[in-house]
């Protein structure tokens, strides 16, 4: 059975997650426990009486339980409509399946005791089914008692409903894959020992076996020696030392293993946490609802004591017949008495949510002990649930980075690359040594030709003498001829260049005159080259004539009280707060009026915000963690992975990132569902959310005696301040006549009347009048007295102690107290109860050679552990 726990139920997602065992949702739990009237977890018969006065036997909560005729509860009350006689009825209550003692009789659980449900027809045809509510109350207790004592819920049961195997959780697990861990590094330290030995051994003028394959073998020795001694560093080193025991005893060697034992003491620790959190609940008795029901009658008792019976009154008429007034007596006299009944104020038969004659107002009651109960849960589990996920969250992410660095290979060669590597060496000494044989000899080949040229330049030197002295004579005849030459040059330069600059000057003035009148002075005029553009842009001189043409005509994302709509979004003018859509990716993006923008991606759990300056800040967002938004709400992400989003205005978002949709729920309760991306008319959001009565509730106002949860006409008192501990039997409390006495007192009566049930409430009235007096007198007299009415008992309980238990060293962390983890007695038969302790008997178990965390044989890897 797969687990049907509420998305917001964190108490249930905390049970199926941290034991796998399959919570049913608590929105439907009393579904099935209602009468043919639809009041839940009772059957009401309203009763006529004659008139009279109450009496203690009348009320439950005076009386105790099963007082009068054998039914669960009573309570009696008066009703006046308008012209109306006052008429009395009794309230005859019985419960659906409470708890029966062996007389048959109801009672309620004791504090911190469980029962099974079962099934029922009622007298009236209806089929009843109280399983689904037992579960939820008993069976957390015994899952998390299993998981702390045993360490596993592997084919744990209860209440006919088995944890399934793929769901199960095996603390041990985490001690195998830490021996895993430990037997690999222990492997490394020990082979890391012997490849140095065998690098050794093939070293040295000593060696047994030397050559280029010995030194290809010594490599690769050498590198795997390395890589074996650096897999120990990185999973803590040879000398790591833990100080913990692992719960199936288990002594951590690695820092993979140290890590594994904090993530299991993490979990089993959380999980006392949790059994704790369930002791408080029940061991305070409002884990019964039976118990949230008996203290709401019990409410509505105090305020029918204060604000219905005490304003009841009786006349009474008394006629005489053969009454002779002249006589001196009157043996012929006879006096017949005639009773009627009348209300004064502040009577009211109203509590606030109809008539108590309507048997619709009794289905109101019903269900006001169901939020009882559910306020109790919410009390007691809620909020430790919320933290115990948070933290566990917390830790194991921690954890989560610890384990999920690899061991990685620092230095990768192979035999063969080692062979090649030698190969490649030896191949590049010969070629060194050759080429250097090769210049050697080039070297004395030039030395040799050296000496050849000097000594031929010996045999040529005188030679080159003579013939210099040859040319040094030619030379002194050309200069003598050159000067000469030089003489005539010049006479004949000087007369030539003079007659052509002449020419040069006259032949310029003839073509370069000055047609355009100019003078050489530069001047220039200069066209646009690109007139006419300002008319394409409204004016003629090139410039905007300010008329712009937008490219986006309407805000994409405008208000809607503006009027303005966007035509890529008509409906963008009524989208929530934030305006969530999603990216490219599927990450939701929310954008608030102050210009921040939120980013939530669902597959890492972080949240992006950027706010108006640019400015980012990213916070990872773990189950039950809520942040505020800019407009005032806030963010929280659920265990099952949706984000909920709280609006001002009281509107509620579920995103669901498997499906992409927006689930929303608006103040006036109704739902819609919306695939992001796509245009939402949300116009229906908001709206008037004021559910006041203009004053006190008017259920929860006051206790029994003041006013008890139901609205008093004059005087309004807190409903919740009511002590809750329910009502087991006793008396209502020294004299009813002290509920409401200054309420009585400031109320006014017929000055001839008296008030039919003195003592409830004091109120005023006088004696009677005596007897004699003309025929037709009327005369208000009581009729009783109940003055040994009494009043409801109270009664209390301790919330239990836990032992302590130091918490490990974290780095960011801080000691937490341990809660209790002893043993807890189990379930006894359908329709009792079981409230002694017990040891349940621990199984043996053979301890699986298999090195995989989290998975146990013909399981799979989807649950903790």
């Amino acid at each position: 059975m797969a687990s049907q726990a509420d998305a917001d139920d964190y108490w249930a997602q905390v049970v199926s997650l941290y034991t796998g065992y399959p919570m049913p949702s608590r929105k439907v739990l009393f579904d099935k426990l209602k009468s043919k009237d639809g009041i839940p977890l009772m059957r009401v018969h309203l009763v006529e009486h004659q008139g009279r006065a109450v009496k203690p036997e009348d009320y439950s909560a005076v009386a105790g339980w099963h007082a009068s005729h054998g039914e669960d509860y009573r309570l009696a009350f008066y009703t006046h409509h308008g012209q109306d006689d006052v008429r009395l009825f009794t309230a005859d209550i019985t419960f659906i399946r409470p708890v029966t003692g062996d007389d048959g009789q109801s009672h309620l659980l004791d504090g911190g005791a469980t029962r099974d449900g079962g099934t029922a027809k009622g007298k009236d045809g209806e089929d009843w089914d109280d399983n689904d509510l037992w579960r939820y109350i008993s069976a957390p207790k015994y899952a998390f008692n299993e998981l702390v004592q045993n360490h596993k819920t592997t084919h744990f049961s209860h209440a006919g409903v088995t944890v399934a195997d793929v769901d199960a959780v095996d603390l041990e697990s985490f001690d195998r894959t830490a021996i895993s861990f430990d037997r690999a590094a222990k492997f490394f330290n020990d082979q890391s020992k012997i490849l140095a030995q065998w690098n050794d051994d093939m070293g040295g003028d000593n060696a047994a076996w030397k050559g280029e394959s010995a030194d290809v073998v010594r490599n690769l020795i050498q590198t795997l020696h390395k890589n074996y001694e650096n897999y120990v560093d990185q999973m803590g080193g040879a000398e790591f030392k833990s100080g913990h025991t692992m719960l199936a005893g288990h002594v951590p060697t690695t820092s993979y293993s140290e890590t594994l034992f904090q993530a299991q003491w993490d979990l089993h620790f959380e999980a006392k946490v949790m059994e704790s959190a369930w002791l408080n609940w029940a061991n305070s008795g409002e884990h019964d609802p039976y118990r949230a029901l008996l203290e709401e009658l019990d409410e509505l008792s105090r305020w029918i004591l204060q604000n219905n019976v005490p304003h009841v009154v009786t006349d009474i008429e008394y006629t005489y017949d053969n009454y002779n007034e002249t006589a001196d007596t009157n043996e012929d006299l006879s006096v017949t008495t005639s009773y009627t009944f009348d209300t004064v104020s502040p009577f009211t038969d109203n509590p606030g949510f109809g008539a108590l004659d309507d048997i619709k107002a009794w289905a109101v009651v019903g269900q006001r002990a169901v939020d009882r109960w559910n306020r109790n849960v919410e009390g007691y589990l809620i909020p430790a649930a919320k933290k115990s996920l948070s933290d566990i969250g917390k830790g194991w992410s921690t954890s989560s980075e610890t384990l999920s660095e690899e061991v990685t290979t620092k230095h990768e060669t192979s035999l063969s690359q080692n062979y090649q590597k030698q190969e490649t060496k030896k191949t590049k000494e010969d070629s060194e040594k050759a080429l250097d044989d090769a210049t050697k000899k080039t070297n004395e080949g030039f030395q040799k030709l050296n000496d050849n040229l000097a000594a031929a330049n010996d045999n040529n030197k005188g030679l080159f003498d003579g013939l210099n002295n040859n040319l040094t004579q030619s030379a002194n005849s050309q200069r003598q001829l050159n000067d000469s030459l030089s003489g005539l040059g010049d006479s004949l330069g000087d007369g030539l260049n003079n007659g052509l600059s002449n020419l040069g000057n006259s032949f310029t003035q003839s073509l370069n005159p000055d047609p355009l009148g100019l003078d050489g002075g530069g001047n220039t005029t200069t066209s646009p080259l690109n007139t006419g553009l300002g008319d394409l842009l409204g004016n003629s001189d090139g410039t905007s004539s300010g008329t712009t043409l937008p490219l986006n005509p309407g805000s994409l994302l405008t208000n809607s009280s503006t009027g303005i709509t966007s035509p890529l979004n008509p409906n963008a003018g009524s989208l929530l707060s934030g305006n969530p859509r999603l990216d490219d990716d599927g990450n939701l993006v929310q954008t608030y009026p102050d210009g921040t923008t939120t980013v939530y991606d669902p597959d890492t759990g972080q949240l992006v915000t950027t706010g108006p300056d640019g400015h980012t800040t990213t916070t990872q967002l773990n189950p039950g963690d809520s942040i505020p938004t800019p407009d005032g709400g806030s963010i929280e992400l659920n265990p099952d992975g949706t984000l909920t989003t709280h609006h001002p205005d009281g509107t509620t978002t579920v995103f669901d990132p498997s499906d992409g949709t927006l689930q929303t729920t608006n103040p006036d309760g109704t739902h819609t569902t919306t695939q992001l991306n796509t245009p939402i008319d949300t116009s229906g959001l908001g709206g008037d959310t004021n559910l006041s009565y203009g004053g006190t509730s008017p259920l929860n106002n006051g206790a029994l005696g003041d006013a008890g949860g139901y609205p008093d006409l004059d005087a309004d008192a807190d409903y919740l301040d009511y002590d809750s501990t329910p009502f087991t039997g006793g008396t209502l409390g020294g004299g009813v006549g002290a509920y409401d006495t200054a309420a009585a007192n400031t109320s006014t009566s017929p000055t001839s009347g008296t008030p039919l049930n003195p003592g409830f409430g004091s109120g005023a009235g006088g004696a009677g009048a005596g007897a004699g007096g003309a025929n037709g007198e009327r005369v208000r007299s009581v009729l009783n007295d109940p003055s040994s009415l009494s009043a409801l008992r109270r009664t209390g309980s301790v919330a239990p102690s836990i032992d302590n238990e130091a918490m490990p060293f974290r780095n960011g962390s801080q000691t937490s107290s341990t809660p209790m983890g002893g043993g807890a007695p189990m379930g006894g038969a359908q329709g009792g109860q079981s409230t002694e302790s017990g040891e349940r008997q621990r199984t043996n178990w053979v301890e699986e050679d298999e090195d995989v965390w989290g998975t146990e044989e013909g399981g799979t890897p989807a649950v903790l552990g």
